[in-house]
């Protein structure tokens, strides 16, 4: 199936977290003459197999509009959607409707991509810019120049209290203090760490670290507990 064959100018890329704001985006881009294809619209009742259905729709549409979110940059199915999509040689538009790096994986996938910026304000206003993006990029232009994606970075304080976490959390074994300071810790670490990172070691290790944690505390406040129970009554 040739471009100019293809029925429909885009595919609306998205996590299902984002839905309202995939559905916004589309609604204004089909309003503005694009004929826009959306899982959550598009796909059949009674569709047998959804992975098969976006196979089909990507091999129909002209184009990738990615919703760029924390959300999507989590989704193993928005990862799924943007692999198909570069190989197959579909022009992508990664649209940020937040201010987020990009993952290493959407980074590298996109170094040479034209990508805009949804923010700050109400994500309508710059659904006219994409209208055009679009148009240019299905009527044989460039769309936008590329520009450096900036990528996620892993803040040194975070990995600062992943180890922390894990330190504490081997004293914890014998100090109870110790093991409620490593569950601390590794919650501080979890919440430095972006939700795009999670496959990273370092969030592991944090994890390894609260999960450590725990264990002692209830360990030994279970001791404690017997300890109580077998002393001889007054």
């Amino acid at each position: 199936m040739s471009c100019t064959d293809k029925p429909y100018d885009v595919f609306i890329s998205y996590s299902t977290l984002d839905l309202s704001t995939a559905e916004l985006i589309k609604q204004q881009l089909t309003d503005r003459g694009l004929k826009c294809w959306m899982a959550k619209k598009d796909i059949r009742a009674g569709e047998k197999s959804w992975p098969a259905a976006i196979m089909r729709a990507l091999s129909s549409c002209r184009s990738m509009v990615l919703v760029c979110s924390r959300n999507s940059m989590g989704s193993d199915e928005v990862s799924k959607e943007l692999t198909i999509a570069v190989g197959k040689k579909i022009p992508i538009v990664p649209f940020r409707i937040e201010d987020i790096r990009a993952s290493d994986e959407l980074a590298y996938h996109l170094a040479n991509t034209q990508w805009m910026d949804a923010f700050p304000g109400d994500v309508r206003q710059f659904v006219p810019g994409l209208h055009d993006v679009v148009r240019s990029l299905l009527a044989g232009g460039q769309g936008l120049p590329p520009q450096p994606v900036e990528t996620q970075s892993i803040p040194s304080d975070a990995k600062t209290f992943c180890v922390l976490s894990i330190i504490f959390s081997a004293v914890g074994a014998f100090i109870l203090p110790a093991g409620i300071v490593a569950i601390v810790f590794g919650a501080i670490a979890m919440g430095k760490l972006n939700v795009m990172l999670r496959s990273n070691a370092w969030l592991w290790v944090a994890r390894v670290g609260i999960a450590a944690g725990i264990i002692e505390v209830i360990v030994i406040l279970v001791a404690v507990m017997e300890g109580f129970n077998r002393a001889p009554n007054s």
